[in-house]
């Protein structure tokens, strides 16, 4: 029989988030799909529903690079549902160049982190009601200094743009957690996972990647089942769980010159924060 527990899963059509998907459906989760391609999400949306026809499985058509619609989605989404009891931000691009999106911004800092900063913010209350809330963040293990200035017009090379989209995810998962409220927030790295990114490589690329421990995107997600049930760390390499880099845990001046930065460019707050303008306003009244 089918539980009420929900999942949403970004870039779910995909390596991790496909196989995720269907571990999920497979452990009596409603799976709900984010994904931009319409053909494969409605092909993974017939498997889950031919394989676990009892839960409420959905798909939602989005395009994460374009904030607006991003906003749109999520306020839509926001007053449909009751709770949220996982969430798990796997949409991530890995583009070459300098690749912006529609409003000139760097597109892998706005997918692989904006998106998820947006996500968080505008489902908050709904992770809130699950009494038992996990939200992941998929990225790497490498912690870079987040060039703001450079946002709007990248300069640096595609490697320095997935690593300051990983270290301000890492930000999140470091200064959100909040197990009181019972919603963690966990960094994953899941190591190398023979995704179409890899099979896109080169043959000599592809054997590196074996021979450095690649897993299968289906092992990648049997890890993930089991870093969830774990609430000792929230940070992880794999399986093994780890304590976050003091460079990510000890600069909150960082994590709230993000949290203003992510706020002015998306124009989405996040709940329960008083921005830097409003305590100088504060300061200033005294």
């Amino acid at each position: 029989m089918m539980t009420d527990k929900t999942v949403l899963i970004t870039g779910a059509t995909d390596g991790i988030g496909k196989a995720t998907a269907l571990l999920f459906a497979r452990q009596k989760y409603n799976i709900h799909l984010v994904a931009r391609n319409r053909d494969k999400g409605n092909e993974l949306l017939e498997k889950i529903n031919s394989l676990y026809p009892e839960g409420e499985h959905k798909l939602f058509l989005t395009d994460l690079s374009d904030i607006k619609s991003t906003e749109e989605f999520l306020e839509g989404y926001s007053k449909t549902q009751q709770k949220l009891d996982k969430l798990i931000l796997c949409a991530g691009v890995f583009v070459s160049g300098n690749s912006v999106n529609n409003k000139g911004l760097d597109l892998t800092f706005v997918v692989n982190y904006l998106s998820r900063y947006m996500f968080v913010a505008k489902l908050s209350h709904l992770l809130e009601k699950s009494g038992d809330a996990k939200v992941i963040y998929l990225g790497g293990s490498r912690f870079v200094n987040i060039s703001y200035d450079d946002i709007s017009n990248p300069k640096y090379n595609k490697m320095f743009a997935i690593w300051q989209a990983s270290t301000a995810s890492a930000f999140m998962a470091s200064f959100l957690d909040n197990p009181e409220r019972n919603v963690r927030h966990i960094y994953w790295c899941p190591g190398i996972v023979n995704t179409a990114l890899v099979k896109s490589q080169s043959y000599l690329m592809q054997k590196l990647s074996a021979l450095f421990g690649m897993i299968e995107p289906e092992v990648a997600a049997d890890n993930l089942w089991n870093i969830i049930a774990n609430e000792n760390h929230n940070f992880f390499i794999k399986r093994k769980g780890k304590d976050l880099p003091k460079k990510i845990v000890n600069n909150k001046f960082q994590f709230e010159r993000l949290m203003e930065f992510s706020a002015q460019i998306t124009k989405v707050k996040m709940p329960g924060r008083v921005s830097l303008v409003e305590k100088v306003k504060a300061k200033s009244i005294i």
